[in-house]
């Protein structure tokens, strides 16, 4: 400062470790804004058996994975799906936890 009176001053960041995570969103917009434009699991932990399959409103395979890397896109077959509720099921066990069995609705927002 002006005075030539300087300070020191230190902070601690520790890490904690919440755990396995695992969220599915209920709606995106797949309108290449880059901004929700695919739809798949939010997960945090490690996965050792993963499936994700969606349906339209007939119960139609639309889309179907085992990779947690792949999202869908809002497409059918390389056309884009009207706007509307699709069906999804996702099957997946953590690490060191039982399987688990997932169901819900998205909303596909165009």
């Amino acid at each position: 400062d002006n005075n030539s009176c300087t300070g020191i001053d230190s902070i601690h960041i520790f890490y904690k470790d919440c755990g396995a995570y695992f969220y599915i969103p209920n709606a995106f917009t797949p309108n290449r804004d880059g901004l929700n434009d695919f739809f798949k699991p939010v997960i945090k932990g490690n996965i050792e058996q993963y499936e994700f399959v969606i349906y339209n409103r007939f119960g139609q395979l639309i889309f179907k994975t085992q990779s947690t890397r792949q999202s869908w896109d809002g497409t059918q077959k390389g056309l884009a799906s009207n706007s509307g509720i699709y069906i999804w099921t996702c099957h997946y066990k953590m690490k060191n936890e039982t399987g688990k069995f997932l169901k819900g609705q998205v909303l596909l927002i165009r």
